[in-house]
């Protein structure tokens, strides 16, 4: 009996997957996301990975802190990647943005940004810098990456009173239609 010819096409994918470059290193610069000014009121985050909670149309202030890859004073590439309502992945450049330091620690101030009103929810958003040929993808606080999430306001009754208020009209629904 001859063996499928079948197996080696798993292994092939996996191994194509598997070999994908990785174009953005892990920084040592950690995300920090603030929604007045820089170092002002950090922006919500969701426990335990620590992931920052946006808005779309909602105005960010991005500090990469401890940056120890690149010299104070020189200049970088911000990269935001984000994707649309549309499923398409995109990308926020700001060019030119200088390296600063205080009290001998490095960070970056992104200019402030506006998260896009076509931002998916529920979509991980990442911040990378860049300064030459090398890239790097900023550390969270909590996490290996810095995650922003694009997430739609609150109701003001909250999610459980939602969660019950959805629940409970689906039980009269199903009373009447019995009825």
């Amino acid at each position: 009996m001859q063996k499928s010819q079948l197996l080696p096409i798993p292994f092939l994918l996996l191994l194509m997957l598997c070999s994908v470059p990785v174009s953005a290193k892990q920084g040592t610069g950690v995300l920090y996301v603030y929604t007045d000014t820089w170092g002002g009121i950090e922006a919500l985050t969701e426990p335990p990975q620590g992931n920052y909670l946006v808005f779309p149309g909602q105005t960010i202030y991005i500090r990469i802190w401890n940056v120890t890859e690149v010299s104070a004073e020189k200049f970088v590439t911000i990269k935001i990647g984000w994707t649309d309502t549309n499923g398409n992945s995109q990308t926020m450049f700001f060019y030119d943005v200088q390296v600063l330091e205080q009290f001998g620690v490095r960070y970056i101030d992104v200019p402030a940004w506006t998260a896009p009103s076509n931002a998916k929810i529920c979509t991980t958003s990442t911040v990378h810098y860049r300064y030459g040929n090398n890239e790097y993808v900023a550390a969270g606080q909590m996490s290996n990456i810095g995650h922003m999430h694009f997430v739609v306001p609150e109701v003001p009754f909250g999610p459980i009173t939602s969660l019950a208020a959805t629940i409970l009209a689906l039980y009269a629904y199903m009373r009447i239609k019995r009825v």
